[in-house]
C-alpha cells in the first residue's frame, strides 16, 4: 500500500458548510496553508513509523538550521543539503528524515520502514541522536508521533492504541 501524505485545501463554499460556529478564520490563513504546501508530497509505503516536529524559529534561522542538519548528515555519512536548501530528503541508514525551511518556523519528518510489534514503542524519534535533538532552535508547533500499518495487518484495539 502506497500514500501520499498531504493536506487539502478547503473552498469558501466548504469552509461555510464545515464552520464551526463562533470560531472565524486567521486572517492569514490562506497565506499560511499555501506557505505549509509549497513543498511536495511525501511518499510513504506501510508499514513504517513517522515522527513529525514543526519548530517555530523566526525568519533568521534558516542557514543555522542548514548547518545543524549538515552535521547530522555528516554523522551519518550521508549527503548534506546544499547551502541554499529550502527542502531536503535524505537516507540516513536507521531512519529517513524530511526536513522543510519555511519563512518562520521548519518541520522535520523522521521515519522508519519496518513491522512492528508496538506501534508506539520506540519511536523514530529516538534513533536520533540526543545531542544533536537538544541543538534544535525554536519552538515546538507540533509534535506527532505516527505508526501506520498495512491493511491486512491484524486490527488493534483501544488498550494497543492508547501509549
Amino acid at each position: 500500500m502506497s500514500i501520499q501524505l498531504s493536506m487539502m485545501t478547503l473552498s469558501e463554499h466548504e469552509r461555510k458548510q464545515w464552520a464551526v460556529p463562533g470560531v472565524s478564520d486567521h486572517p492569514l490563513r490562506d497565506r499560511l496553508t499555501n506557505e505549509i504546501h509549497a513543498r511536495p508530497s511525501l511518499a510513504v509505503k506501510a508499514p513504517l513509523k513517522v515522527t513529525h516536529l514543526a519548530l517555530l524559529s523566526g525568519e533568521g534561522a534558516g542557514e543555522s538550521e542548514r548547518r545543524h542538519l549538515a552535521e547530522l548528515c555528516q554523522r551519518f555519512g550521508a549527503v548534506e543539503p546544499p547551502p541554499d536548501a529550502n527542502y531536503w530528503h535524505v537516507d540516513l541508514g536507521p531512519f529517513r528524515l524530511n526536513w522543510e525551511r519555511h519563512t518562520e518556523f521548519s518541520t522535520y519528518t523522521f521515519l522508519r520502514q519496518g513491522v512492528f510489534q508496538d506501534p508506539f514503542r520506540e519511536p523514530v524519534i529516538e534513533q536520533v541522536p540526543r545531542d544533536w535533538l537538544r541543538q534544535l532552535t525554536g519552538q515546538i508547533l507540533v509534535a506527532i508521533h505516527l505508526a501506520m500499518e498495512a491493511n491486512d495487518a491484524p486490527r488493534r484495539n483501544s488498550e494497543e492504541l492508547s501509549a
